[in-house]
């Protein structure tokens, strides 16, 4: 069986259908140290359906099948007393308590993908791109990108992240929701749809190295660890590694040694390119999912992480596949120093990978801010030199041009967050 049809057969957890309030929804849920587990509605004062007690199998899945939920329904699952988001829900509620059934979307374009060869980038924090800091208002702009030359338009995280909505987002809470501030995930789509619209691509910066302490999946059947997850000698849970590879410099990692970790997350892969029609995505600190450790060195992390690289592995040859229609994936991985396999074939046995792997990683290309810091200052230096453009307004203009990259990437923002 193909890798990227096997990947198709197991889903982590709920899988809802939007729209449909007289067909049964069945939830799948991953939480191998619970001892129950219950689905439940949340929010409505009268919801048309009640808490249902879900069902484990040998493997630690939790299922059940609940009538009549409707879009916009809240709902959560209470994992041995706690009340648990869905990990796998694409909208919840801003404060990350419950997941809620997202509103069905009409397509009016067809998914977009664009060559590598003729991208050219724009990236985008949707929080402070506008005054409205949402995809509705940042929709508004796109016919000026595409006008520009534009051809996709790349998202920083907007993926449930903790901090304000302006912020940077590479702090993930709830990995498959889209922040519910900017517009959701009906919004995220609206965006992508227009971009579509207009012959451009949207590609999403996807954060898979680490997670925020705050994160909603910290010890979510295991809330009796009793250790703090941001300390490095305590355990964050199921949903993240053990012992010595548990932290990074940012936060815990994602369990990769799990394999049904890592079809959770080949999973959201797929569904942002099925259900949302992404064309492209930029993983962060990949260095950081090759390796493990919890300081910055001068590969990232300090020791070679095979889990990582099969994960990568994994979901690149999903992302490649015949139905994926062309799917783009660069890695950040350069730390300085390209490193060739991340941008091999997966079935290339001829380079150099971590210990314990076989075959390239798979990635289109590599995304590096070292050619920032030498051309951002030639373009600084232009700037000041203008007698229309002194240094004093540089440093006011937060709609500056602040940052350069390879391929034609070009990106906007607040120059003084050096992002």
């Amino acid at each position: 069986m193909p890798l990227s049809r096997l990947l198709l057969v197991v889903l982590l957890a709920a899988v809802v259908r939007p729209g449909a309030t007289t067909v049964p929804q069945k939830f799948r849920l991953y939480a191998p140290h619970a001892a129950t587990v219950t689905v439940k509605p949340v929010g409505r004062a009268a919801p048309a359906w009640r808490a249902q007690h879900m069902t484990k199998d040998p493997a630690g899945f939790w299922d059940a099948t609940v009538a009549g939920m409707r879009p916009g329904d809240g709902y959560v699952f209470t994992v041995d007393g706690a009340d648990r988001i869905d990990p796998s829900c694409t909208d919840i509620s801003p404060n990350a308590t419950h997941s809620v059934v997202p509103r069905p979307y009409q397509w009016r374009n067809p998914r977009r993908v664009v060559p590598p060869a003729a991208s050219i980038f724009y990236e985008m924090q949707v929080g402070s791109f506008t005054a409205q800091g949402t995809f509705a208002s940042a929709m508004a702009k796109l016919p000026y990108l595409a006008e520009l030359g534009i051809t996709v338009v790349e998202l920083m995280p907007v993926m449930h992240f903790c901090g304000p909505a302006d912020s940077w987002g590479y702090c993930p809470v709830a990995p498959y929701a889209v922040r519910p501030e900017l517009g959701g995930s009906h919004g995220l789509k609206a965006f992508i749809d227009a971009a579509a619209g207009l012959n451009m691509s949207v590609a999403l910066d996807i954060v898979w190295n680490h997670a925020s302490g705050q994160s909603a999946l910290v010890n979510y059947d295991q809330p009796d660890l009793g250790a703090h997850c941001d300390d490095e000698t305590g355990s964050c849970g199921s949903y993240f590694e053990q012992g010595a590879a548990e932290m990074t410099p940012w936060g815990p990692r994602p369990n990769m040694a799990d394999p049904n970790i890592r079809r959770w997350i080949v999973r959201a892969v797929q569904v942002l390119i099925d259900d949302f029609h992404v064309g492209a995505f930029r993983w962060d600190s990949t260095a950081c999912i090759r390796q493990v450790g919890a300081t910055i060195g001068d590969g990232g992390c300090d020791t070679d992480n095979s889990d990582g690289w099969l994960l990568m592995q994994e979901a690149n040859t999903m992302a490649h596949s015949a139905a994926q229609e062309g799917t783009n994936v660069i890695a950040e991985d350069t730390w300085g120093t390209p490193y060739p396999a991340i941008t091999a074939h997966v079935n290339d046995t001829s380079v150099a990978t971590p210990a314990g792997t076989a075959g390239g990683a798979g990635f289109d290309g590599q995304w590096g801010y070292p050619f920032y810091f030498s051309a951002a200052g030639e373009v600084r230096n232009a700037l000041s030199a203008h007698e229309n453009y002194p240094l004093s307004r540089q440093a006011q203009d937060t709609n500056i041009v602040r940052k350069l990259e390879t391929k034609g990437h070009f990106s906007a923002g607040d120059e003084g967050q050096q992002r």
